[in-house]
């Protein structure tokens, strides 16, 4: 499912304009990327966590020419699916 198919399936769920549902959408992005980038957690109850976390600098192996080249550190993001959806996949 793309950007474009969740709008069209929240607008038929709320009965609201495809616009409103895509401003939306956009701003709910918007926020979880911002809480994210300022180091906070976002919980979305039924749906999982979306966390922070660092990544240390480490060494790596350049496929192509088997040399091992310096992978810098980063912040990467982790989800942890809640109860709810894991039952729901698993049902």
């Amino acid at each position: 499912m793309n950007k474009y198919d969740l709008v069209r399936r929240l607008r038929k769920e709320c009965g609201a304009t495809e616009e409103e549902m895509e401003k939306l959408v956009k701003a709910m992005i918007d926020t979880f990327t911002e809480a994210l980038a300022e180091g906070d957690r976002v919980f979305r109850p039924g749906l999982g966590r979306f966390s922070p976390v660092p990544r240390a600098e480490r060494i790596g192996r350049n496929p192509k020419t088997g040399g091992s080249c310096t992978i810098p550190a980063r912040t990467t993001v982790k989800f942890t699916a809640a109860k709810r959806l894991k039952d729901a996949l698993n049902s």
